[in-house]
């Protein structure tokens, strides 16, 4: 009767100490991960008629961007 209850004494330790493991801080939560900020707003700009916006490509705000750069030395 006593070598039974050491057994179970063993099991209910044993998985309180896997309860512990899986509960611990270094387990990944699946909502843990921060988004990154969406780079297309930046993108966005007024039509040069200023009735809308339109949406540059990457090498067209890159040179938009440098253009910028440039003429603040000036």
């Amino acid at each position: 009767m006593s070598q039974k209850l050491a057994n179970v004494d063993k099991q209910i330790a044993i998985k309180a100490k896997q309860a512990d493991k899986s509960d611990g801080p270094e387990m990944k939560k699946p909502f843990d991960k921060t988004t990154k900020p969406v780079e297309t707003a930046e993108r966005i700009v007024e039509t040069p008629c200023g009735e809308g916006h339109q949406l540059l490509s990457e090498e067209e705000k890159k040179k938009v961007d440098r253009d910028k750069k440039f003429a603040s030395f000036f």
